[in-house]
């Protein structure tokens, strides 16, 4: 909604509106921090953190050169938007979106708004299919604020660590597999899954790791559960969402996307497994070399030869 706002040229109040939900909500989200901070409304909030590190963190990258050198910033736009910004989106299973209702395409609005901001020549995104380059073009009168990130200050917003407890008293066989920080996370989904009502469960959960947009709607999830087997590959969906699990495409060659795989056993041995879930998307993890866990609940695991992707 803060893109087209901002694409459309709608009313400042419109905005101010926006601005309250995104801090009634606390989104914390540094690309709709810039989109609003850049539109001149009197919002002055800006973090370091992302939604969805994976495409958005590398907005950054695009605003930081628009500011020393917009051709670069140009290409960099154009090269997120035609292989990176998809992509990224994998573990949202868009592809049956065109099914649901309310489907208007898989537009980048966000990038849109922020070449208009950035002022970038997307000449060469004029045809591409998720980029909106008539928006961008629509109206040219609204003003925007120059923002520069390096006089921010991010040093006291790390990533916020997840709360640490000895184990996963709920399945303790996975402490072979799931590193420490994340043991909480999962006793609590565990938890949550064998004691709440599936509506319930999917409300608490559809943003956080992001079952919202695998089932658009709460009786999707609960007739995909009719049977009470989803935990391991909620589990898998929980890790993937925090980086811990890498999610590819089927038509995506893990030997491109590895050096992006997190290790996160600080230096122990490690060796690379799949989840096997039943969808086309692959989903890779480094774990400890001694682990031997066949399955994760329905969710089968394989040792990955390294040797052999590369």
């Amino acid at each position: 909604m803060i893109s087209l706002g901002i694409l459309l040229e709608t009313e400042i109040k419109n905005l101010v509106s926006l601005t309250k939900l995104v801090e009634k909500e606390n989104m914390n989200d540094a690309v709709i921090d810039f989109l609003l901070c850049a539109s001149d409304i009197g919002y002055t909030n800006m973090t370091n953190r992302y939604y969805k590190e994976n495409p958005y963190v590398k907005t950054r990258e695009i605003i930081e050169l628009a500011q020393i050198d917009k051709k670069e910033a140009s290409k960099r736009l154009q090269t997120y938007m035609e292989k990176e910004w998809f992509k990224g989106h994998y573990d949202y299973e868009w592809k049956n979106a065109h099914k649901e209702p309310g489907y208007v395409g898989y537009w980048s609005f966000e990038t849109a708004a922020l070449a208009k901001i950035l002022e970038l020549d997307d000449i060469s995104l004029k045809d591409n299919n998720h980029y909106p380059y008539d928006l961008v073009h629509y109206k040219n009168t609204m003003k925007f604020k120059h923002i520069n990130l390096s006089e921010y200050h991010f040093e006291d917003e790390t990533e916020e660590n997840e709360k640490i407890v000895e184990g996963i008293e709920n399945n303790p066989a996975l402490e072979n597999i799931i590193p420490p920080k994340w043991y909480s996370l999962v006793n609590e989904l565990i938890h949550d899954y064998e004691n709440m009502e599936d509506s319930s469960f999917y409300e608490k959960y559809k943003k956080t790791i992001g079952i919202g947009q695998v089932w658009f709607l709460s009786q999707e999830y609960e007739e995909e559960n009719e049977q009470k087997n989803l935990l391991g590959s909620l589990i898998v969906f929980a890790l993937t969402v925090r980086d811990y699990i890498l999610q590819l495409d089927y038509k995506e060659d893990l030997e491109d996307y590895i050096d992006n795989l997190k290790n996160f056993w600080n230096g122990s041995e490690t060796k690379l497994i799949q989840f096997i879930l039943e969808n086309d998307q692959n989903h890779y993890a480094w774990v400890p070399k001694e682990a031997n866990i066949p399955n994760m609940y329905e969710v089968k695991i394989e040792r990955v030869d390294v040797e052999e992707v590369l």
